[in-house]
């Protein structure tokens, strides 16, 4: 009997030393040598993590840059489309939730390897997300609730990206520089889109109140046979984009919500604007275009009779987007307001541009696989791909 306590007793002991052991500081091998003659108990301190503050405001601490980011959510694409102006991306992630908005076709010219990623379903949650082992996951914003707190309370970092307001993206550039650790290659990025955006400004600041005249952006949608059209809140990025491009957003002052918008006939018809741009997301602005134009109704409009309504153009995606290609979408509305202001304006030129120095595409390619897919109206009556054709 005593000779069972002792061994009782030898046991607890081992597993008290073991469970001490197991709470002890962990050895950290510091990222540089101090510069020391003599080596202190404070140079052995674990060297301070990497913070990094998203577009909440949230500081997330990582004890080295993230090698494994994961990109789920809603927006997948634009986020995706906005890392990958990163050459890091391409090495960096490993897991896209698919999303009707796809960004694999445009990606994969700019990452032969692209395919090899993990798909998440739709509306993958933490139990999916969780076996890609991330150290970091990409979110937008407004996922917040939905997908970062779940994700957060099984011990899973997130960074928010937000991207809906030209500001925003800048600072958003900057948060993915810092998670790629490649400050130098953000402040390239913003500073090609602030050259861009000063081009229009700067040519644009001496206009009138009058000259800016009313315009209406509207979101065209089918389904079941039944069209609606929709305007964006007067704080989205579309509705930016019209007033720096020198006009006046008429239904600025009747959508301060935070979604889109369904308007009526019997509305756009009181709005009467000057000029009306159709945005699509299933590709079908040209031809809603063309449908307007033909319908009786939309003929005793101002923007129809004097053929001023324009398809917004796309390539892979709208540019009307808080994605990469706003800049895009800017230049274009600004010509089309004013090509007065912009004489040597050449759209040609500006895609070869973004795409070349955004996403290191060469000319054949950009020329070869991105400009067949460009649709939308470039000036009156004259659509982008007969102005542009394909060599």
């Amino acid at each position: 009997m005593k000779s069972n306590k002792i061994i009782q007793v030898t046991i607890l002991a081992t597993l008290l030393v073991s469970m001490l052991a197991g709470c002890a500081q962990p050895t950290v091998t510091p990222t540089a040598a101090p510069d020391v003659s003599v080596t202190s108990e404070s140079s052995l301190a674990i060297a301070p993590g990497i913070t990094i503050t998203d577009t909440l405001g949230r500081e997330v601490t990582f004890e080295k840059l993230p090698e494994r980011v994961v990109v789920a959510g809603k927006a997948t694409a634009l986020l995706v489309n906005t890392l990958y102006m990163f050459p890091e991306a391409a090495s960096r992630i490993v897991a896209i939730e698919n999303r009707s908005q796809n960004p694999d076709a445009f990606i994969s010219l700019v990452d032969p390897n692209y395919t090899d990623k993990l798909v998440l379903e739709k509306n993958a949650g933490p139990e999916a997300i969780a076996p890609t082992q991330p150290d970091v996951v990409i979110l937008k914003s407004s996922m917040k609730e939905k997908l970062g707190d779940p994700l957060e309370a099984i011990g899973i970092k997130v960074i928010y990206l937000d991207l809906e307001t030209p500001e925003v993206f800048y600072k958003d550039v900057q948060t993915v520089g810092a998670l790629f650790g490649n400050d130098q290659r953000a402040e390239e990025i913003n500073a090609f889109y602030q050259k861009r955006v000063n081009q229009v400004t700067d040519a644009l600041k001496d206009l009138t109140a009058e000259e800016k005249m009313g315009m209406l952006l509207l979101q065209h949608s089918e389904e079941d046979n039944v069209i609606s059209y929709e305007v964006p809140p007067a704080a989205w990025l579309q509705t930016i984009l019209v007033e720096t491009a020198g006009a006046t957003p008429v239904w600025k002052d009747e959508n301060v919500g935070d979604g889109w918008q369904t308007v009526t006939l019997d509305q756009i018809a009181a709005w009467n604007p000057y000029a009306t741009a159709i945005i699509d997301y299933g590709g079908r602005a040209v031809e809603a275009v063309a449908d307007i134009k033909a319908d009786p109704t939309w003929q005793q409009l101002d923007a129809v009779k004097s053929n001023r309504t324009y398809a917004f153009p796309m390539d892979y995606l709208s540019w009307d987007q808080p994605d990469p290609r706003w800049i895009l979408g800017l230049q274009w509305l600004a010509y089309i307001n004013h090509a007065d202001k912009f004489p040597n304006f050449n759209l040609q030129s500006e895609v070869l541009g973004f795409y070349e120095d955004l996403y290191g595409l060469d000319k054949m390619t950009i020329s070869e696989t991105i400009f067949p897919l460009l649709k939308g109206t470039l000036s009156i009556d004259q659509d982008i791909s007969t102005a542009y054709p394909v060599n």
